[in-house]
């Protein structure tokens, strides 16, 4: 055998002489994939499923059904807002006045000058002691929020949040017997 034969390789291709067997079926044979017969079950099942759930999450509460988790929340919701009512009708002075005599500290969490005293004008002008005032040591709250200890300056909390045009209020139970007041980015004393 010359190099040029070596190079140019055999003529026939020895797996050339294997007979076509449908029972043997490789990577190198020409058959296509068929899937298992419960497959296709299967995914039209799913589909099914998912076209019902999603048409039951929509018409639902069209047709006046609601789960009973958002009928909690809309009751919570209703409830929050007959507060936000008490407590803005609270400050135009039938509120009891000792609730006003409570100090506040207020926390600036903003970094800009004069915030701080701008806010403790704004609070000492509705009445409020004025404690201390200090920059917020740690990230700022979403929004400006005041903060309470205990149960019985819930509404104080609530009132001073009217007084400040309806700023969060939130229950912070390591401060035991005061209220704080943290004002964050983008809030505007007015």
């Amino acid at each position: 055998m010359s190099h040029d034969e070596e190079l140019k390789g055999p003529e026939t291709d020895p797996w050339d002489a294997i007979p076509e067997d449908p029972h043997r079926a490789g990577r190198h044979r020409a058959e296509p994939y068929r899937p298992a017969a419960g497959y296709r079950k299967l995914v039209a099942l799913g589909a099914a499923a998912l076209v019902v759930g999603l048409l039951c999450a929509g018409l639902l509460p069209l047709l006046g059904f609601m789960p009973k988790e958002s009928a909690v929340q809309s009751v919570a919701s209703s409830s929050a807002s007959q507060e936000s009512v008490t407590a803005t009708s609270s400050s135009t002075g039938t509120a009891d006045p000792a609730l006003r005599k409570r100090t506040v500290s207020i926390y600036d969490a903003t970094g800009e000058s004069g915030k701080l005293q701008e806010m403790a004008s704004k609070v000492s002008g509705k009445g409020w002691v004025v404690g201390e005032l200090n920059t917020w040591p740690s990230e700022a709250p979403a929004r400006t929020t005041v903060y309470y200890g205990n149960e019985n300056l819930k509404k104080a909390a609530e009132l001073l949040s009217a007084d400040l045009d309806g700023v969060e209020v939130a229950q912070d139970k390591t401060l035991k017997d005061s209220l704080r007041l943290v004002i964050s980015p983008g809030y505007a004393a007015g």
